[in-house]
């Protein structure tokens, strides 16, 4: 099915929309106001494989895909969803925004779907990290789970590219609860992963992440 959309709008916030600060989380429920009209058009759209190798269990056990909507004719940095993101990074975290890169596209997402059924609740998405503050926002309707925390002292040597998920049954997690249309923000150099409660949810129904990253020199001092 073919749906024109104008990116300006399709990203509007809800002017009614109230952050708050959780355990070290920037959390703002109900952020976009045509969270309906996105979660439609991502139903119908091609995803193309993510992390692999010749070696990989993507598309065998299960599927990791990222996409990608064009965002034509918008000046990014005066798009309400980054303005929103940048004044709450510096509000929370104390950080410069005028100095704050986006290091992704507005309209980048994660999509993750089990081939594969029972797959235990020990099994996760591979902890990891990154220079840059995080920022998620939960577009699927099923938000089984949602973003783990970790307090991990050692290197984790990342495998996503031979299979997404690892046993995290070893590390005590902080969860980020997922929930539709819910936008948290986090400092990335703390490890974390996607997390699922019931992995059986996601074998008929797809896990759908909006992603974006900014970076800031000074994300070390967080």
């Amino acid at each position: 099915m073919i749906t024109p959309y104008a990116t300006e709008e399709l990203l509007e916030i809800n002017d009614s929309c109230n952050p708050y600060f959780v355990n070290g989380v920037v959390v703002v429920d109900d952020v976009y106001k045509n969270y309906e009209k996105l979660h439609s058009m991502l139903q119908n759209m091609p995803v193309s494989r993510w992390k692999t190798s010749s070696s990989s269990k993507n598309f065998t056990e299960y599927y990791d895909c990222r996409a990608t909507l064009a965002s034509p004719f918008v000046e990014k940095e005066n798009t309400a969803i980054i303005k929103l993101i940048k004044h709450l990074i510096k509000e929370y975290f104390d950080q410069d925004n005028t100095t704050l890169e986006k290091e992704s596209s507005i309209l980048d997402f994660g999509f993750y779907k089990n081939i594969k059924k029972d797959v235990p609740k020990f099994l996760q998405h591979f902890p990891h990290k990154e220079t840059s503050f995080n920022c998620l926002i939960y577009i699927d309707k099923i938000c089984s789970g949602g973003t783990a925390l970790f307090d991990i002292d050692d290197h984790i040597t990342n495998q996503e590219h031979v299979h997404v998920l690892c046993d995290i049954s070893m590390y005590p997690i902080e969860l980020i609860r997922a929930k539709p249309n819910r936008l948290v923000i986090f400092p990335g150099n703390r490890y974390h992963g996607a997390f699922i409660e019931d992995h059986n949810l996601y074998v008929d129904h797809w896990r759908i992440v909006q992603l974006m990253f900014f970076n800031n020199n000074k994300i070390d001092n967080v």
